[in-house]
């Protein structure tokens, strides 16, 4: 009995010893995926750690480091976008990112400044082709009634 009991406490403790935790493959993807700017995908990898070890207050944390890096590097990437000039493309990308961050559960309010710009931005451009295209009117209804108003349309006709 004793001998029973002894084998299967050492056989316990060698299972135990030799296992990793549930959730480590998922903080090992997760940490893989951060380190290649992947972070939606690494939230996604760490929020399953979290869910197999809910105890685990280092995935929790390492998940802040996440969510704080992907927010900034969205904050990066508008930035840039909008210095360069922004074009529709640029600005679509902008909301896109920000939009997939918050869908990885960076907090929306991370970003309100951000997406205020972005939104401006957007009406600038807009503005800037309504003027582009109004000049363009003009100066093609221009062209149009100096045509009409040419000597040889008048004896012409």
């Amino acid at each position: 009995m004793i001998g029973r009991l002894f084998l299967a406490a050492s056989l316990a403790l060698l299972v135990a010893c030799g296992s990793t935790p549930q959730g480590k493959v998922d903080a090992d993807q997760a940490q893989s995926m951060a380190a290649q700017e992947r972070y939606a995908e690494a939230i996604a990898a760490i929020d399953r750690a979290i869910v197999k070890e809910p105890r685990n207050s280092s995935y929790k944390t390492i998940r802040a480091q996440f969510v704080s890096s992907f927010s900034t590097a969205v904050k990066r990437r508008v930035a840039t976008e909008l210095a360069a000039g922004p074009s529709k493309a640029a600005l679509d990308g902008a909301e896109e990112a920000i939009a997939a961050a918050t869908a990885a559960g960076v907090p929306a309010e991370e970003f309100s400044t951000i997406s205020e710009r972005v939104a401006q931005a957007r009406q600038a451009l807009i503005a800037g082709l309504a003027g582009d295209y109004q000049a363009g009117v003009t100066a093609r209804s221009e062209e149009h009634t100096s045509e009409l108003q040419s000597p040889c349309n008048l004896v012409c006709r």
